[in-house]
């Protein structure tokens, strides 16, 4: 029960990170975009 418990937890951590590092591949071009817009205007 244990090792399922470990693992169940390594595969979340492990998704979060992923998930984490593909909302940080969208959400800076969009932070930059409106960065850029609020500078130019």
């Amino acid at each position: 029960m244990r090792d399922l418990l470990s693992c169940i937890a390594g595969i979340t951590v492990t998704f979060g990170i992923v998930s984490l590092f593909f909302a940080w591949q969208i959400i800076l071009p969009v932070i930059g975009l409106l960065w850029l817009v609020g500078w130019l205007g």
